[in-house]
Parts: structure tokens; sequence; C-alpha cells
């Protein structure tokens, strides 16, 4: 719990699996996360949150991308996605941010309102044959959860 409130964030599981691979290749262990803030600003709340993150996967690599930065990385990798991205407000854009930096890197992205109950290495230790890893957030739909998911660089997905 952070600051005795739980009902406003996230718990994060990783429990829906898509497509399994032929070839082995493991999620890379890096954490992304992003919001309007540069880390230092960040609300009291949310670098809590972020610790979470942080401190129960310490073998992992933790990046934070502020506005800024997310903005810099969609222009440099894909000028046709930039031209809408500079359209969108900015929660769209960070999902073009987020969907993007996956595919490139691959790793774990998180809500920066989420909070990590227990390791990364132990949520996805069954789960490594997988191309893409999320959670059951409105799974029926098929769709894919970006509030929490893992991949391989260069999911297919």
């Amino acid at each position: 719990m952070i600051d005795g409130r739980i009902k406003d964030i996230d718990v994060f599981y990783f429990s829906v699996h898509f497509r399994r691979r032929t070839f082995f290749t493991m999620i890379p262990k890096i954490i992304w996360q992003t919001h309007n803030y540069i880390y230092e600003e960040l609300p009291h709340t949310l670098k809590k949150c972020s610790e979470t993150w942080i401190n129960l996967n310490p073998g992992w690599e933790y990046r934070y991308i502020d506005h800024i930065e997310r903005e810099e990385f969609v222009k440099e990798n894909d000028l046709e996605l930039y031209n809408i991205y500079k359209t969108l407000k900015p929660i769209a854009q960070s999902d073009i941010w987020r969907i993007l930096t996956i595919y490139k890197y691959g790793g774990v992205y998180a809500d920066m309102d989420s909070v990590c109950i227990k390791s990364l290495d132990t949520c996805l230790r069954n789960k490594q044959e997988y191309d893409i890893v999320t959670t059951e957030y409105d799974n029926k739909s098929g769709y894919l959860n970006t509030a929490h998911f893992a991949a391989i660089k260069e999911c297919s997905i």
C-alpha cells in the first residue's frame, strides 16, 4: 500500500499469454515507465509506486522516460507515427510510445500508478516461451492490455 491507499492503484499480475515461440529469446530485464513529469518532480504517490518496481526487481534495469524524451524517441524512430503522435493528448501519446519502445527494446511496461507486489522474475518464471505476456484486464476483448505487459524485442504481435 502507498500512503494507505490502494483503490486508485492497479495491482499487477502477469497471467495472459500470446503465441508460443519455437525459438528461445528472453524478455529483456528492463522495466519501462513514463509520465508527463521529469522523475525528480513526480508526485509523491507516483514516485512511491515506481519504487516498488525498482525495489522488488534488483536484477532489472529501470528506465523512466518523461514526456520530452518520449516525444524525441517517437520522432527519431517513426516519423510517420510521430505526425500522428503530435495531434494526440498525452495519454494517447504514451500509448504510442510504450508500444514502439517495447517493440524496439523489449522488456516490461508498467503504468506509473501501478504497484509491483511480486518480483518480475517470479511473475515471468513460466512464461518465457511467449512473445508477449500481459495482465487479464479486459482480456475477453482480445486486445492487448497496454497498462502492463512484457514482450521480447521486435515482438511480432
